[in-house]
């Protein structure tokens, strides 16, 4: 044997034993997390697959179980046939029934709580107290969707429900989904989406995905690494706005009627103002944008437009409602998330410019629009709405949600007066 052969001999077994070594570490570091206490959290990824027109898309009949790395909550996910978080129903809509299809993102589907506390399963409850099987309350909602996915879901699923009514519940984060959605779409002859796909192709996930799938379906490890190099990367975004929006702070409004934002929220102020809607939807709480930024936003209510037609064109009423941030509620709301993300754990957004254009919008449109806001901050002093860490609704913010709807749904005689 040669020198070269056996050196080679002695590399290939050192080669190995490093190998061996450090998948033992990694074991040893895998039991001693979960030795140690720390949650797996079981993300989106065990009930969501990839769709060629929705770009993301509920897996039907899918069972899976998602955890609060902070203890939060613990909740099992099922799927409906229908590829809906909710129970089953039947695709033809049974006769005498009033069907309400509720279209969102994560509010919605609000997997943070079992599936008998989202709002629009509380919304049925409710309704059917005293007239049982005569409302059907359907949860379209999707993690991460947006208006531009909301219309297409609606176009090529929701229609087929049949339903009566429509609820849109815009959540802060739609302008900017709509931003980084719309760049994967494609357009028809007039300028309405016919599909939002991945950057990646489909066809070619299988070739890389299920060694990352295998370590997110088994490994707490993963998890706890991955969470905190996000965590590390927000705050390093957070605190480069920080440092831009700092040479502003002199400039922020004076404490006057004229302000809708409280003189309190100064540094809060100029923090957002570091930051650009197309990529970062806190940004929505300035009064200001961009002209890229106002264009991003025209955009949304142009998808918000073609729901309206959509359903105008089959005979389906409609309604909109944005969905309350928690630093908008009570500064005692989602204290320990808000510091994540760059915010003061004891200030809060005061200002209504969210809400207000999309009341113009609605207003200029003949939608009713629904404003839970007030009504979140009156029962928040009595009550926790919100997860503190998560920042997604808990039951009791599902069940205001639930209740403020349906009063505002009776009182504008949006319903059947029968």
């Amino acid at each position: 044997m040669s020198v070269w052969t056996k050196r080679l001999s002695a590399l290939s077994i050192n080669i190995l034993l490093l190998a061996g070594i450090m998948v033992f570490m990694l074991l040893l570091m895998e039991g001693g997390a979960r030795l140690f206490g720390v949650n797996k959290v079981y993300g989106f990824h065990q009930f969501i697959q990839p769709s060629r027109v929705l770009h993301n898309e509920l897996i039907p009949n899918a069972v899976s179980r998602y955890i609060s790395e902070q203890g939060e909550f613990d909740v099992d996910i099922r799927i409906n046939s229908m590829g809906l978080r909710d129970q089953e129903y039947t695709l033809d809509k049974p006769e005498g029934v009033y069907r309400i299809l509720v279209l969102g993102d994560s509010p919605v589907v609000g997997i943070e709580v079992p599936g008998e506390e989202t709002f629009p399963n509380q919304m049925e409850q409710l309704l059917n107290q005293d007239n049982p099987g005569r409302f059907e309350v359907l949860n379209g909602g999707m993690q991460g969707y947006s208006p531009i996915l909301y219309y297409l879901f609606l176009k090529e699923k929701g229609l087929d429900f049949n339903p009566d009514l429509v609820l849109i519940n815009f959540s802060v984060t739609d302008v900017t989904d709509d931003y980084d959605h719309a760049k994967r779409a494609r357009f028809d002859e007039e300028g309405m989406p016919v599909s939002v796909t991945k950057d990646v192709q489909l066809e070619d996930q299988v070739s890389y995905v299920p060694f990352k799938q295998f370590l997110r379906n088994n490994s707490v490890l993963y998890h706890f690494i991955r969470d905190r190099y996000h965590r590390f990367q927000y705050e390093m975004k957070t605190e480069e706005a920080k440092i831009i929006g700092d040479g502003q702070t002199t400039n922020a409004p004076a404490n006057s009627e004229d302000s809708e934002i409280d003189l309190a929220l100064a540094t809060h102020l100029a923090h957002l103002a570091g930051k650009d809607l197309r990529e970062d939807f806190f940004a929505i709480f300035n009064e200001t944008f961009l002209p890229e930024e106002e264009s991003a936003w025209q955009q949304t209510l142009v998808w918000l437009r073609g729901i309206h037609q959509l359903c105008l064109q089959n005979g389906i009423a409609i309604s909109l409602i944005p969905v309350p941030q928690p630093n908008q509620v009570s500064t005692e709301e989602w204290k320990e998330g808000k510091q994540l993300w760059g915010f003061d754990a004891d200030h809060m957004i005061t200002s209504p410019h969210f809400q207000g254009r999309l009341q113009a919008f609605c207003e200029q449109e003949r939608i009713p629009f629904i404003n839970p806001l007030p009504r979140f901050r009156e029962v928040s002093l009595q009550k926790q709405l919100f997860y503190p860490y998560d920042g997604h609704f808990n039951k009791e913010g599902h069940r205001v949600m639930a209740e403020h709807i349906l009063d505002a749904l009776t009182t504008r005689q949006i319903f059947p007066q029968n």
